[in-house]
């Protein structure tokens, strides 16, 4: 299902999006930047819904097991985050995201990033826990002009992967 899945993304990327192919993103990347900066505060004030609104109604949210797959739209991808949420509360706790990025392409209303994450969680300021993975996003610029995901994909990977990339500006924690 996954790697049906993925054809899907690189024919919507060959066909939808043929100017992604010619450059790194190098000039405006602010719109992008944008809808990360808007998640890693949402991370940090537990604001559920900031987190929902970055993805698109109609987002796909690829989950690295087996049971839950692909979870489609902004509703069921919000319900996923909000069982996290409300655990990292139960445990008065706080979060925070930070992202790295290995590539960036922006095309006229659409990009893709590829990169690294990591999520802490806290307690009184002392980390308790860190997860690192790495997602690989498709996002799409609205009719009213905001970025959104449109694919969010992540699994798992080695602290090492993460710490080995440089901060991207704009993506650390505040």
């Amino acid at each position: 299902m996954l790697a049906r899945y993925a054809v899907v993304v690189l024919l919507f990327l060959a066909v939808g999006a043929g100017d992604l192919q010619a450059q790194p993103a190098a000039g405006d990347t602010s719109g992008v930047q944008a809808v990360y900066d808007r998640v890693s505060l949402a991370y940090e004030l537990g604001d559920l819904d900031a987190v929902a609104d970055a993805y698109a109604e109609d987002a796909r949210y690829l989950l690295p097991d087996e049971d839950r797959g692909v979870v489609s739209g902004r509703d069921s991808i919000r319900a996923i985050f909000e069982g996290f949420f409300e655990a990292v509360a139960l445990r008065q706790s706080e979060l925070t995201i930070e992202f790295r990025f290995l590539d960036r392409r922006i095309g006229e209303r659409v990009a893709y990033d590829v990169g690294y994450y990591r999520v802490r969680v806290l307690r009184d300021g002392e980390e308790m826990s860190a997860s690192t993975g790495k997602f690989s996003t498709v996002l799409r610029q609205g009719t009213d002009g905001t970025w959104r995901f449109v694919v969010d994909a992540y699994s798992p990977a080695p602290h090492d992967a993460f710490d080995a990339l440089e901060p991207t500006e704009g993506s650390l924690p505040r």
